[in-house]
Parts: structure tokens; sequence; C-alpha cells
């Protein structure tokens, strides 16, 4: 029975992102003008963007427990493989629904949103969808931002080798953090974010702008290792302030044709799982 009610639970907190997330496919930008930096270096007239969230139903590894890579992400009914065979009838179903429905998290949400927002008249050119629904050959084409770490959203494992900042899980729902594959003077190697979403404390998140898989494009990545972290950057996104400190750490002038491929690791002080205020901590430009 405990375990019935703890899986209606987290099968209602699903279902309320599904409705978040239907609700983002139809958002009426609210922004005027130009689109802003860094959104320009993936919103561009005439051209299409992905806007790739988390997939909610990765939730299910925490029955085995297991990782989940991407080759076997794209394997048919992968979720299959996670759910064990003796559960009750009623968990059994609730687990089938969150297997076989498309769902994420209310923070990949805002952040869908804000940048549909951001996009002002260049908001017909995205596309949002579930990482569940984008398929291989489409990455030869356009721009995306992919929202989530490799954890919750498989497709970023693609890029995780051009980053320095990479998250890592303490087992299968363990603690996370960033580690920093090559720390300068003053960073730490490692950068472990809240125990769980909703605590008060500090949580860490990246963004980085890399060329697309193709080079025919390039892609947006915005990582948090819990909620808030997420909703950090969709803060740094929203506030032309925060950008504008954000293009000066990586030496990026407004004088500049171009965009430079960068990684930026983001502190988030959070209060009851919150962000009340940011910070950026290291960046790194990505050679191309």
């Amino acid at each position: 029975m405990r375990d019935a009610l703890l899986w209606l639970a987290i099968g209602a907190a699903a279902v309320c992102g599904l409705s978040w997330y239907r609700a983002t496919r139809n958002v009426a930008s609210q922004a005027q003008g130009q689109v802003p930096w860094p959104l320009t270096a993936v919103i561009k007239p005439g051209e299409q963007t992905h806007v790739v969230v988390s997939d909610g139903s990765l939730m299910l590894r925490f029955l085995s427990p297991k990782e989940i890579s991407l080759a076997e992400y794209l394997k048919p009914n992968y979720q299959q493989s996670l759910i064990p065979t003796n559960l009750s009838p009623n968990v059994s179903h609730l687990v089938n629904y969150i297997a076989n429905s498309r769902l994420t998290s209310l923070a990949d949400i805002e952040a869908a949103s804000t940048v549909t927002q951001l996009a002002g008249p260049e908001a017909g050119q995205l596309v949002i969808s579930s990482a569940r629904d984008l398929n291989q050959n489409e990455l030869d084409q356009g721009n995306f931002v992919f929202v989530g770490s490799p954890i919750s959203n498989p497709w970023v494992s693609l890029f995780t080798d051009q980053l320095n900042f990479q998250v890592e899980e303490k087992g299968v729902g363990g603690k996370m953090f960033f580690v920093n594959r090559k720390p300068l003077p003053g960073e730490q190697k490692t950068y472990s974010g809240l125990a769980h979403t909703g605590y008060t404390g500090e949580d860490y998140a990246t963004i980085s702008l890399l060329p697309s898989s193709s080079g025919e494009g390039n892609v947006l990545i915005l990582q948090g290792l819990r909620d808030v972290g997420t909703e950090a950057l969709d803060e740094l996104l929203s506030d032309a302030t925060k950008r504008a400190k954000l293009r000066q750490a990586i030496g990026f002038h407004s004088g500049s044709m171009h965009s430079p491929y960068f990684e930026a690791l983001i502190r988030a002080r959070a209060l009851a799982g919150a962000p009340v205020s940011i910070k950026i901590i290291a960046t790194r430009r990505i050679q191309h």
C-alpha cells in the first residue's frame, strides 16, 4: 500500500508536468524586438529550432535501478526493461501510464516557455518536443535547445565530450554533482548540488553553446542538477543584466559578429527550492 501511495504521488506530479507541457505548445510570444543573445545563436530567421525537454519516464530507472545510455534509450519500449514483474496491479497500472506518457518537469516547461517568449517574431520557427519524440535524423539539420542533463535528456550525452563541466550521479537517484575535468586556479574539482528538489542550499547549472553534430547549426544546452538549477538558467536568460554579465564573463564583446562557443557554470542559492540569487562561477571557451 505504501508503494502504491508513493507512485500515486509521483504520478500526480508527473501529470501536472504534462499539463504544463501541453500548455506551452500554444504559448504566445510576449517579447518584442530582436532575439537576445545567446538565443541569437540558435534562433535565426527562416531556420527551424527544436526545443527538447527532458523525458519524465526516465524516473522508472529508480525501479531497477539502472543507468540509461542513449543507445538503450533509443531501443523500442526501453521502459519495459526497467519495470519489475512483481508489482501489484494498481502500481503496475500507474507505472505503465508513466512509461507511455509524455511527461516532464515544471522547470523544463518554464525554460521552454521563456525561450518561446524571447524568440519574439521567430517563435513560429520553434518546435517544442519531448526527448522521447526526437528523431536521430533530425540532428542533421536546424538548431537545438536541449533542457536537462544526460540523466534526464539522453540526447545531451552526444555533446558531453566537448564540455569541461559534466554531470555525474552517485548511484541512480543519488546526489548529483558537476565534475570539473580540468580545474583552473581557484576552482573546485566538483560542485555538488542539493540532495533533493525543494531543499534550501546551493545548486548548480551550466549553460553551453556548441556546434551541432552536423556542423550545420548550433546547440544550446541548459542543464541543472535539480529543478532550482534549471530555474536559475531560466532567470539568467530572462534578465538582460544577467545576460550582459554572462557576455562579459566569456569575453564576448558587443562589436563581435559571431558568438563564441562556450560553457558557463552557474551557482544558485536556493530557499525552499526557489533560486534567490545566481552567480557565474566559471566559464570556458569551446574551440571548434
